[in-house]
């Protein structure tokens, strides 16, 4: 029996093994790809070679292949596909090396990859594409190739090539935003482990290839500017999620390492109340580890995205949320707050206060010229406080350890300079609307309205910029779930027309009695 095993084990680390299992999924590739167009039937085999003459086919794949309708390869059967991930898994897992070794086999898999994983006409099953995105991650993130120097040069080689230049972002990030279709009932938490590896896999290109990941994140806004407003809702709800359950599932497991340390009240204990929360310490240890995973690959995405996107950013609205997040960790990451966080083996978790703290204040950074982001910043009336950015410039000063740029420092201390200057025009222009009439009031927020629409088929009205950030998740009216889009809103432009009267009477009075006061 012993035999055997050694012998299963040469047999399935044999690298010409290996090679024919790549050699097999180049030729399936090939077949898929050739369905999409007449003219790449001619390549043939070559007999005495045992090559597939398709260099030029993959070459000039960009310019020809087009998968946006194609009703042959959405007829395939599953098990076509399911080949190709079985192949990509085996390889990865007994000799990733062959991977590099057989490049070119490996390229005709990613181009697979990357059209099938983000084209849900062609497989209509998520789960299924998310499968097909994993061939990216067997070779994108690899971690014991024996030539790390010949695995990191073979990946720039790839990245090079002008297809997966011009596609990979666009198909990662598509990806990702369609991601959210997973995230419903018991498969909850299924979105949030497809999108740790998306996010592995971004990292792992802009260490390397930071000019091809600037480049293509613009070009994926600028193309399409309404994905792009969901991937970074999506990034954003996440953050916002994640921030919330790591700090309250370390706060519990805080509170148990306190019981035990306590001796005398935990004798005093029954065995069943022991039991119990030591099974719940257990449960929060187990899900605050991959939680905080995500939380930091999603915070350093959020940076790299805020210092590319600003404008992006503030064009498309999304500076309120972004802000109300940060002043909120903010708040626990640079206060006594904090205090609460301090576990005994905090680093066990990856759990890292002094990244994150650096993380936030160079978001903070990618904004300091932007007045509109500052003046969000001071607004934010439930988590904004001076004295938590003021604590934060000391420790980075003082402490020396906070991870932070140098240059998102220094642009920090400018943004720094700004805020009590913000602070001081908002509380001269603060204007009282408490008096508001209801019908000026945003039906799900309950705050005045600048731009009312009515949802078609609640008839209920509400402020334009609350719905269309509603839409981003979910495409339903909030009152009644029914279907509903950005087109059918319908503008409400008298009732726009009397509160604008209402907000012009309401400075004029608060001029008036500025003037009297003088």
């Amino acid at each position: 029996m012993i035999i055997l095993e050694q012998f299963l084990m040469i047999y399935l680390r044999n690298k010409e093994v290996h090679k024919g299992l790549l050699r097999f999924s180049e030729v399936s590739t090939f077949l898929i790809f050739s369905l999409n167009n007449n003219k790449y039937s001619q390549y043939k085999f070559a007999n005495k070679t045992n090559e597939i003459n398709y260099k030029e086919f993959l070459d000039d794949f960009y310019d020809h292949i087009n998968f946006d309708d194609n009703f042959a390869i959405s007829l395939l059967p599953q098990f076509i596909y399911q080949n190709l991930i079985t192949i990509s898994r085996f390889v990865k897992f007994f000799n990733e090396d062959s991977l590099i070794e057989n490049l070119f086999c490996t390229k005709a898999l990613v181009y697979f990859s990357l059209i099938f994983s983000c084209q849900n006409n062609l497989i209509r099953n998520p789960h299924f594409r998310m499968e097909i995105f994993d061939i990216m991650i067997f070779f994108f993130v690899t971690k014991d190739a024996k030539d790390k120097t010949k695995r990191i040069n073979n990946i720039y080689k790839l990245l090079n090539e002008r297809f997966i230049k011009q596609s990979l972002m666009v198909s990662i990030l598509r990806v990702f935003v369609d991601a959210e279709r997973l995230g419903t009932s018991n498969q909850f938490y299924e979105k949030f482990n497809v999108r740790a590896k998306i996010l592995l896999l971004i990292e792992n290109i802009n260490k390397g290839y930071g000019h091809l990941f600037e480049e293509n994140i613009k070009t994926y806004t600028e193309k399409y500017p309404e994905e792009s407003r969901k991937m970074i809702n999506n990034l954003l709800n996440d953050l916002i999620y994640l921030n919330d359950e790591c700090i309250e599932n370390l706060k519990t497991i805080k509170k148990y390492e306190d019981l035990l340390d306590d001796k005398e009240r935990y004798n005093s204990m029954n065995e069943e109340s022991k039991k119990f929360e030591e099974s719940r310490f257990n449960e929060k240890d187990r899900i605050v580890r991959a939680e905080i995973k995500l939380f930091n690959v999603s915070l350093k995405f959020l940076v790299s995205l805020c210092k590319i996107l600003q404008v992006f950013f503030i064009k498309n609205e999304f500076i309120t949320n972004l802000s109300n997040f940060l002043n909120y960790s903010l708040n626990i990451f640079a206060s006594p707050l904090g205090n609460e966080l301090k576990l005994k083996n905090l680093s066990d978790y990856e759990f890292n206060p002094k990244f994150i703290l650096g993380a936030l204040l160079s978001v903070y950074s990618a904004f300091y010229d932007k007045i509109e982001f500052i003046e969000c910043v001071v607004k934010d009336e439930r988590s904004y406080k001076y004295q938590n950015f003021e604590r934060a410039k000391n420790l980075v000063e003082n402490s020396g350890k906070i991870i932070i740029e140098t240059n998102d420092f220094n642009n920090y201390l400018i943004f720094f300079e700004k805020l009590k200057e913000e602070e001081k025009k908002i509380k001269e222009e603060e204007i009282n609307y408490d008096d508001a009439p209801d019908e000026f009031l945003d039906a799900i927020t309950a705050i005045l309205m600048t731009d009312p629409v009515e949802l078609p088929k609640s008839h209920v009205i509400v402020d334009r910029k609350t719905i269309e950030t509603h839409l981003l998740s979910d495409q339903t009216d909030p009152f009644n779930r029914s279907p509903l889009t950005k087109n059918d809103l319908i503008p409400c432009p008298a009732l726009k027309a009397k509160i604008q009267e209402y907000m012009n009477k309401k400075k004029k009075e608060k001029n008036s009695k500025m003037d009297v006061e003088k």
